[in-house]
């Protein structure tokens, strides 16, 4: 089997499951506030700052260890990643305004981890940072016009402060088909199991985010 079509089954599951989450059942009931989107809105920002500095430090580990195509995919990906921190600020500036929240919020501690822990993975293995890449983009895909339906819809929170999660999952839809090329042309089937702990340490970082959220609800209803 293609280690792509592995890792999309994997990706799949995890997505059947989010959407069962309490966080997103919540936001389904029209319970999730303006303030945890604004905190949502924050980690991602967190999160889309850094994907260009670990695209650079992965296409340089890449190349000084002599993975050239995989050096290349990096920086071909690195290219297309300008200006999507400036949609997440956008969009934290408009809810904010909207709703009179604080304008600066600070990230979730789950995403915070999951960053530091991306960057140990791409210093050790680059290779392994792929799946994570595919891994994001397929979930957004599959998960984010929903979250983005449900907080319009059901919460009151316009999707046009949702933005960075609507232009991404119109991007990524391309950028899936990209990412199964790739991981089938520039991976070994003998690096499944450290691919598939990759899926695994993105998926534990993404439910604690999820859970992390449902907390901070909970503390504001009480």
């Amino acid at each position: 089997m293609a280690i792509s079509l592995v890792l999309s089954t994997e990706i799949e599951g995890f997505a059947r499951t989010l959407v069962l989450h309490p966080l997103l059942l919540a936001a389904q009931r029209g319970e999730v506030t303006p303030a945890i989107v604004s905190r949502y809105l924050a980690s991602v920002l967190y999160l889309v700052r850094h994907t260009p500095l670990h695209l650079a430090l992965a296409r340089d580990v890449a190349t000084r260890s002599g993975q050239r195509e995989l050096a290349a995919f990096f920086d071909d990906k690195l290219a297309g990643e300008a200006g999507h921190d400036v949609w997440a600020e956008n969009d934290l500036t408009a809810l904010s305004r909207r709703f009179l929240l604080e304008a600066e919020v600070a990230p979730a501690s789950a995403i915070v981890a999951l960053v530091r822990d991306l960057e140990a993975l791409i210093r050790r293995d680059p290779a392994a940072y792929l799946p994570y890449i595919f891994f994001a983009e397929y979930v957004t895909v599959l998960v984010g016009p929903f979250w983005v339906s449900m907080l319009d819809e059901r919460c009151g929170v316009p999707a046009q402060t949702l933005s960075v999660v609507s232009q991404h999952a119109e991007l990524d839809r391309e950028h899936i088909r990209e990412g199964r090329e790739a991981i089938d042309r520039l991976l070994a089937s003998t690096q499944e199991p450290a691919l598939l702990a990759t899926l695994a340490l993105s998926m534990r970082h993404f439910t604690a985010f999820c859970d992390e959220l449902l907390l901070q609800q909970g503390e504001r209803a009480a």
